[in-house]
């Protein structure tokens, strides 16, 4: 996995948070402007180790038993939820470094483009016109598209699908633990990146972000 030119690839498939964007600090301080009514916090940090790539349900149960809150995890949930739509309202999540030359160059070589993303499709329709990245994708999967959340694989075979390439000719490119589990059950190659701090071994590829990704990616060319 560290010489791309070994790599078969027919289409790049992106996470979207904590991949193309810089979400998870917007994530972090929405559910701590909705703990602060109960006197908790969450540091950035460990945040990112506890919660980045899981289902805002999910998180929400979590964070309700980790400090046994009294409020149900569905309410928990839908106020987040206000808080993260207020935040959007004003602005959008900002592209992360080397997010747009990857998309550019990719492009430019021909790859079919595609996001599989856990978060819903409002979220990442928001960030897709904001950026005026659209034209850069083929098609768009989100959690409303499929079943199962990762780490199941449907969102990224959904993807593939959409694209019509087969997935193990699909390169993912993911920042969490959920994120990589969902590409690999689906049969993707998956390099990681690590803008959100992680300290576990993985088997594949890694990169702070995008940027430092890109000498890499400029490596790859579309297979036949």
């Amino acid at each position: 996995m560290t010489n791309p030119p070994m790599l078969t690839i027919k289409a790049v498939i992106f996470d979207h948070d904590g991949t193309l964007v810089d979400s998870e600090g917007v994530h972090c301080a929405c559910w701590n402007s909705v703990l602060h009514t109960y006197q908790q916090q969450l540091s950035y940090t460990s945040y990112c180790a506890d919660y980045n790539g899981l289902p805002t349900l999910e998180t929400a149960q979590r964070i309700q038993q980790k400090f046994a809150l009294p409020i149900s995890a569905s309410a928990l949930y839908e106020l987040k939820i206000a808080a993260l739509n207020q935040h959007l309202a004003s602005q959008p999540f900002p592209l992360l470094p080397g997010a747009l030359e990857a998309l550019i160059h990719l492009a430019q070589q021909k790859f079919p483009l595609a996001i599989a993303s856990g978060a819903n499709r409002k979220e990442v329709l928001h960030s897709v016109a904001a950026h005026k990245l659209a034209p850069y994708f083929t098609a768009i999967s989100t959690k409303n598209d499929v079943s199962n959340s990762k780490p199941s694989p449907d969102v990224y075979l959904h993807a593939a699908a959409q694209i019509g390439i087969e997935p193990q000719y699909c390169l993912a490119i993911e920042d969490s633990d959920t994120g990589e589990q969902s590409a690999i059950a689906a049969g993707m190659p998956c390099i990681r990146l690590t803008s959100t701090p992680n300290n576990k071994a993985q088997p594949y590829p890694q990169f702070k972000t995008l940027k430092d990704a890109l000498p890499w990616l400029q490596q790859l060319k579309p297979a036949n």
